[in-house]
């Protein structure tokens, strides 16, 4: 009898594991479905904006950088030196971005480039840590984030380097996937800032502006640092990246 009962109480575990296991993987599947259905509906606005340009995409970032400096305040309990380096950071991020866009030479196509390959990162980033799961990536800083995290969105953004590469015709697609590559993984580094940031102060998003994401700072944490890298690449080599493939 003890061994009947034993045998039916692993049962009911094994049953209670699996709907567990199924309810996580629901749950992650509906997240991840908002977070795509809030970039279909953002995302053709801010292209729309980028593709318009000076003025337009500008008023976009100056109300961008407003709302950022407010979660920033909010979430840094408005200590003055984190308040200080935030506004560094988001300001020099946003400018880098207005800078890019506004480049004579392919200012637009690496701004629309750009922002594509953040978005499938961040995608690909979530869908692969939370699906496949594994090692920690930086477990003292973000316990959520894991390995194949980073790889599944560096190979999203590779790929959507291919898919934008439709319109803006870059010959050698090897070099673009691979920048794209590496600019997916800039943009996680990006985001482990703002997960240190939200770790130290015990914050678990910046804002709940937007479904699925957050706040908006929990969002472009990866552009603002992909931003600095492509700005600073322009700056110093006197044409912008996608110029040099």
């Amino acid at each position: 009898l003890i061994l009947i009962l034993s045998k039916q109480l692993k049962n009911i575990k094994d049953v209670s594991a699996d709907m567990a296991q199924h309810q996580d993987k629901g749950k992650v599947i509906s997240e991840l479905m908002l977070r795509i259905m809030s970039s279909l509906v953002l995302g053709p606005l801010v292209l729309l904006l980028i593709y318009f340009g000076s003025f337009y995409f500008e008023i976009l970032v100056i109300i961008g950088t407003i709302i950022l400096t407010v979660e920033w305040w909010h979430m840094t309990n408005k200590k003055a030196v984190w308040l200080f380096l935030g506004l560094f950071y988001i300001g020099a991020g946003c400018i880098s971005l207005i800078f890019i866009r506004n480049s004579p030479l392919m200012g637009q196509e690496t701004t629309i480039w750009l922002f594509i390959i953040i978005w499938a990162t961040d995608i690909g980033a979530y869908f692969s840590g939370k699906m496949l799961g594994g090692p920690k990536l930086a477990p003292m800083i973000s316990p959520q984030k894991t390995w194949s995290g980073l790889i599944g969105g560096m190979a999203f953004a590779a790929l959507a380097g291919i898919s934008v590469n439709y319109f803006i015709h870059i010959e050698n697609l090897l070099g673009l996937m691979v920048i794209s590559s590496f600019l997916g993984a800039v943009c996680q580094s990006g985001d482990l800032l703002e997960s240190y940031a939200k770790r130290y102060f015990n914050v678990k998003n910046s804002g709940k502006i937007l479904p699925g994401h957050g706040g908006l700072l929990d969002r472009v944490d990866g552009l603002l640092a992909a931003s600095l890298l492509v700005a600073g690449f322009q700056w110093v080599k006197g044409k912008g990246i996608l110029e040099w493939f």
